[in-house]
């Protein structure tokens, strides 16, 4: 093979890399504008209103009062500490930064679902998509857990350190290694843990059973090789 040949194929492998960082690019952004157009269009509606924390309305807004709003919600009501917390966040932000931040955790959603999809295996931009087309069609009420301010502070944002934590297990899975080796890291995990337990009754629970599964498997896995 001569060096004319090994040139070829070599601009052959950077044309199909940059078709497919093109192809990754242009999807995502159609995506990402799409869904921030949608947000920007969602108005304040039902709950968004119910669901106003009372200090707007006094003119007492501080860091203290949204959290002992949350707290209040969260020994009152259904235990939701960090989906009350978003809300009376959300509540004080102005409206396009809402929805900016409401897109990005968005994204942050369906990159997780990915990750935790693909597993070790190459990229698919086939698999990105179709996790955002099953969101669409299997999510119920689908513009009321995206895009209103209390339906995503509910059901999108607080599934975000629900699947960050089924990430890091997941990521165990197949690599065998620790992903947490700086103490850093190992306070971080044991505070997302307890975010994600305080998000909705049944995500946080059907968590909890994805995690002792994964556990169950370490523990059948390290015993099984201890055995060869």
């Amino acid at each position: 093979m001569d060096a004319g040949d090994l040139g070829e194929r070599k601009v052959n492998r950077m044309n199909r890399l940059l078709t497919r960082r093109t192809a990754w690019i242009a999807t995502v952004s159609v995506l990402a504008l799409s869904f921030l157009a949608m947000n920007v269009l969602t108005p304040y509606i039902a709950d968004d209103y119910g669901n106003l924390p009372p200090f707007l309305s006094e003119g007492t807004m501080s860091s203290g009062n949204i959290i002992n709003t949350a707290l209040q919600s969260y020994q009152n009501w259904g235990g939701r500490f960090a989906a009350s917390l978003f809300t009376a966040i959300f509540a004080c932000l102005p409206a396009f930064l809402f929805d900016v931040l409401n897109t990005l955790a968005y994204f942050a959603v369906t990159a997780l679902i990915y990750g935790i999809c693909k597993g070790n295996h190459s990229h698919s931009l086939i698999l990105y998509i179709a996790i955002h087309i099953m969101l669409w069609m299997c999510v119920p009420d689908y513009g009321q857990v995206m895009f209103w301010m209390c339906g995503s502070a509910n059901y999108l944002w607080t599934n975000i350190p629900i699947l960050g934590m089924i990430y890091l297990y997941r990521k165990y899975s197949y690599s065998h290694e620790m992903t947490v080796q700086h103490p850093f890291w190992g306070i971080f995990t044991f505070l997302l843990g307890i975010v994600a337990g305080c998000g909705i009754e049944n995500s946080s629970a059907g968590m909890i059973v994805i995690l002792t599964s994964y556990l169950v498997y370490y523990h059948f896995y390290l015993l099984s090789l201890i055995h060869i």
